[in-house]
């Protein structure tokens, strides 16, 4: 019996995924898995838009002071976001660059 195991890193920290042995090794697909880490990241390697400080808006990649400041404005003008598509509502962030920071931003649920 052939076993099957992958690993990966994931902000120093190793993920297992052992897929399920009744299933045919060629129907595996570890993208599950890889969604599974993603969700389960620390909160400290990502940022709540609804309290990030200009700083770190900067800090993300693409993100500069001007595209910084427009985020923080419309932050304000809507009460805070409810989602991070809501960014696509900021002049100089569309779809591509939004892509490129989205594993890097979150906003935490209301209280």
């Amino acid at each position: 019996m052939i076993a099957c195991v992958f690993f990966y890193a994931v902000r120093n920290a190793v993920q297992l995924y052992l897929p399920p042995p009744e299933l045919p090794l060629e129907l595996h697909d570890i993208s599950d898995a890889r969604s599974a880490v993603a969700q389960e990241a620390d909160d400290e390697y990502r940022l709540d838009l609804n309290t990030a400080s200009f700083r770190d808006l900067t800090a993300l990649p693409g993100i500069g002071e001007k595209t910084a400041e427009a985020i923080l404005a419309l932050r304000e003008s809507l009460g805070g976001f409810r989602y991070p598509e809501d960014l696509l509502l900021v002049h100089g962030i569309g779809a591509k660059k939004l892509d490129s920071i989205y594993d890097y931003v979150y906003v935490a649920p209301a209280e």
